[in-house]
């Protein structure tokens, strides 16, 4: 009984791995950056007034299904996140500060294409066609004074499912990397352009 639970938990496993039903895309990358902030309070004075890039197509892409495509900045909750990931690093936004920071590009991309499947072996036959879906996500902005802008900030992720072979099941085509979570992707954005001010913020010897 134990050997056929054992059988039975190695095929589930094995079957999310070979379908990509899990991804790494979908791991917080805080831990990367664990304890990198001021040990002191710091005041940032924030300006998120950015140009919003929707650049999702009229039928939505599959990781932007069925989201608010006017609203796209405020479902994934940009500014709250930002907020929170600087207040992380004990940098306080706020309307006082020497230092500005002014987001100023928000960008959402999701589109597919067609593209050709082949099989995994060495005939390597063509098993048809299926969408291969990407996905973008770009944040920028500025550390300005007296309205200059002293250090310009940028952070882009990008993100596309590969239509394949399954690995178990012959001639049957799934998508790598379709488990990746929109949210958790974005959200992992922000944390690394909050990381990025940081480390200007402490070359100007905050």
């Amino acid at each position: 009984m134990k050997n056929i639970k054992l059988l039975l938990l190695f095929f589930t496993i094995f079957f999310i791995v070979s379908c990509n039903l899990l991804s790494f895309k979908n791991i917080s990358n805080d831990y990367r950056w664990k304890k990198k902030k001021f040990v002191n309070s710091v005041n940032l004075r924030f300006i998120y007034s950015p140009t919003l890039f929707k650049q999702v197509g009229a039928v939505n892409s599959f990781f932007f299904y069925k989201a608010d495509l006017k609203n796209l900045d405020k479902q994934y909750k940009v500014e709250s996140m930002l907020i929170k990931k600087f207040k992380n690093r004990n940098i306080i936004l706020s309307s006082e500060g020497i230092i500005t920071l002014k987001i100023d590009t928000v960008l959402f991309r999701g589109y597919s294409e067609m593209v050709s499947v082949y099989s995994n072996d060495l005939d390597n036959e063509y098993l048809g066609t299926s969408e291969k879906q990407y996905f973008m996500f770009k944040l920028s902005g500025c550390l300005m004074k007296k309205d200059s802008c002293i250090s310009k900030i940028e952070v882009e992720k990008k993100h596309n499912t590969e239509p394949r072979e399954s690995f178990l099941f012959s001639g049957v085509i799934v998508d790598g990397g379709i488990g990746a979570q929109t949210n958790k992707m974005i959200e992992n954005t922000i944390n690394e352009f909050s990381y990025r001010a940081y480390l200007k913020l402490k070359e100007m010897q905050y």
